[in-house]
């Protein structure tokens, strides 16, 4: 797995910032480090989902019972990590396994009926408090161990982090970085082959991302139609 390092080094050996046995400053690495942050930033804004799966879990007793706090605010939280863009699932630790809950909605959470139940916990609510998120769990059921499954955003906060990327990812963002310390330090003729480059390999992340849509009937706008059964669905 490449670490920060490893891909400012290959993106500035692309753009002709350095030579094959050279290396960048300080200074240039900590400018790249938060051009490759930049970067990231944005493929999230356009949906492109640089995400890696994290599962965490946390040390009882919780801070609030019946809530686990999980974000980077040091000190205040049941699970310090970077704050998940999605909670994948949550699973609590009984008879030495971990059993998965429930999910259900905000709306859910704050009806009677949840928030009054008894017993073993079996539910559990997310709720997108910033700077740390909050999952509520129901029944309240103290004293256990909980284990998240969450999305989180890929983030290289140092230069030695290791850069978990999907398949496919990993040339993209060597060759978007590439373009732009290309631009930054004098070196602008190669650019435009650096963003043909990068544009090419953008396009197999995209596709990656796209999701599949059911064809439409102009008769019937609002419903789909299936191509299986050659009916509307």
């Amino acid at each position: 797995m490449a670490t920060a390092r490893d891909l400012i080094t290959q993106a500035a050996k692309a753009a002709g910032v350095i030579d094959a046995i050279e290396s960048l400053g300080s200074e240039e690495s900590s400018h790249a480090l938060n051009e490759l942050n930049n970067i990231l930033e944005t493929w999230n804004l356009d949906s492109l989902f640089p995400y890696t799966q994290l599962e965490v879990s946390n040390a009882s007793p919780l801070i609030t019972e019946g809530e686990i706090l999980i974000g980077p605010t040091t000190g205040s939280v049941d699970i310090e990590t970077p704050r998940p863009n999605r909670v994948i699932g949550v699973a609590v630790l009984k008879d030495g396994r971990y059993c998965p809950l429930r999910e259900i909605t905000e709306a859910d959470a704050a009806t009677g009926h949840y928030r009054n139940m008894q017993g073993s916990a079996t539910y559990y609510a997310v709720f997108p408090t910033y700077p740390d998120m909050t999952i509520k769990l129901f029944p309240v059921e103290t004293g256990l161990t909980y284990l998240v499954s969450s999305q989180v955003v890929i983030q290289a906060k140092t230069l030695n982090d290791q850069l978990n990327l999907p398949m496919g990812y990993a040339p993209a963002l060597q060759y978007e970085l590439a373009s732009v310390l290309a631009a930054l330090y004098g070196n602008a003729e190669v650019v435009p082959q650096l963003e043909k480059m990068a544009k090419e390999r953008l396009a197999r992340v995209k596709r990656l991302n796209n999701k599949p849509r059911h064809l439409t009937s102009d008769i019937r706008p609002s419903v789909d139609w299936n191509i299986v059964t050659g009916g509307f669905i």
